[in-house]
Parts: C-alpha cells; structure tokens; sequence
C-alpha cells in the first residue's frame, strides 16, 4: 500500500449538517470504523452561496494517510465517490478478496 492510501477497516460512512445557515454551511462526513468508532474524515464548508469546498482534516491524514497528499474537492459526488471507495475496498478485504 502506498503512503496516500487509507489502511484502515472503515464499514459505512455517515453526513451530518453541523450548519445550515445559507452562506455558511458546514457538513462533516464522518467514516465509521469495523471498531464502531466514528473518524472524521471530510469537511465541507461553504466559500459563497452555493459553492462548497470539502477538504480531508490534517488529523484523518496523520492517522490514517499521508501527510504530503492532499484531498480536495469541489463537488459533494467526488466526496461521496472517495467514502464509498473506502467502504467498499474495506467490503472487498474483509470477504477475502483484495482489489
């Protein structure tokens, strides 16, 4: 595995509105671990109405990544694909079957 890929058992992942206010939302996405904790893994802020930016916390990338990557992305899909990666590679390694 490379130094930028997340070597951890994540099962599912969670969105949660922090705030809603038009022009400054905050949603957390969070990871939830095979151990049943809840990791923190994107946060998506509002730049201007209806513009949003979601980066990868330093903290997520010390624990489970590389500190020289950095993940960000403009549009909730892209995040919404990056989680369901995870998920779904950690589904492929824990029936056996390694992608």
């Amino acid at each position: 595995m490379s130094g930028d890929e997340v070597d951890a058992v994540f099962v599912s992942w969670e969105e949660q509105v922090i705030c809603q206010e038009r022009g400054n939302r905050v949603i957390h996405f969070y990871l939830r671990h095979m151990s049943g904790d809840s990791v923190l893994a994107v946060v998506g802020t509002e730049r201007s109405v209806r513009h949003m930016m979601y980066v990868v916390p330093q903290q997520f990338l010390m624990d489970y990544g590389s500190t020289n990557v950095v993940y960000k992305w403009r549009a909730r899909r892209e995040v919404v694909d990056w989680l369901n990666h995870l998920v779904s590679r950690n589904r492929s390694h824990r029936n056996g079957n390694f992608v």
